[in-house]
């Protein structure tokens, strides 16, 4: 009847309601528990404590939940992001997070629709990560727009493993990446799986011991 419709919706509502009141409850709760930072060390740590607020004034800003993850106590070793939807305003909160982490070693953004944007803010905040030695980017549609990752990759030569596969990348994008890495001469392990490449880059990818 509609009467019982008009409940149903009514309690749809309610659900809603109380749902969006327990996200932005949490979402304080963070912020206050991050914005009062805890027992700082030195510089080093009041150096990583302002990335962090600068991460959450950030999603703050654009009204996004920030994600404990990318900015807990102590810094992650391993930042596992596959997935989480890091696009437009989610990868400039990101970035900023990354550029307060000292520790993380690796970082998988799989499956994220990054596009040629989000790789180059991505990449931008990991030029100065030491610790970083394992990088995977499959699935990110990032193209032939690779500028900024062959340039994190001749900067940043603590990276070892890169994943960039299937992100539909044909020559001219698999031969920066790869002309970077062949420069480089420090990668271990590349997957370029899935990517349309053609007869240049089969050819460099020989080359490349």
């Amino acid at each position: 009847s509609l009467a019982r419709l008009r409940e149903e919706e009514e309690d749809a509502f309610l659900r809603f309601e109380a749902r969006l009141k327990e996200v932005l409850n949490r979402k304080s709760d963070l912020f206050a528990i991050y914005k009062s930072g805890g027992v700082k060390g030195g510089l080093e740590d009041d150096k990583i404590d302002t990335h962090r607020h600068e991460y959450l004034r950030k999603c703050d800003e654009l009204l996004i939940l920030p994600r404990p993850l990318a900015y807990g106590r102590p810094d992650p070793t391993t930042l596992n992001l596959d997935g989480f939807g890091c696009t437009g305003s989610v990868t400039q909160a990101l970035a900023i997070a990354l550029k307060g982490n000292t520790t993380c070693a690796i970082l998988s953004l799989c499956e994220n629709r990054l596009g040629g944007e989000g790789l180059k803010t991505i990449c931008g905040s990991l030029e100065g990560l030491e610790s970083l030695c394992e990088l995977r980017l499959a699935g990110c549609g990032i193209g032939n727009q690779t500028d900024e990752l062959g340039r994190l990759i001749t900067v940043n030569k603590n990276i070892t493993t890169l994943d960039v596969s299937n992100n539909g990348m044909s020559d001219p994008g698999m031969l920066q990446v790869l002309r970077a890495v062949y420069e480089g001469n420090v990668m271990s392990v590349l997957s370029l799986a899935r990517n349309p490449g053609g007869a240049e880059s089969c050819e460099l990818l020989g080359q490349v011991h």
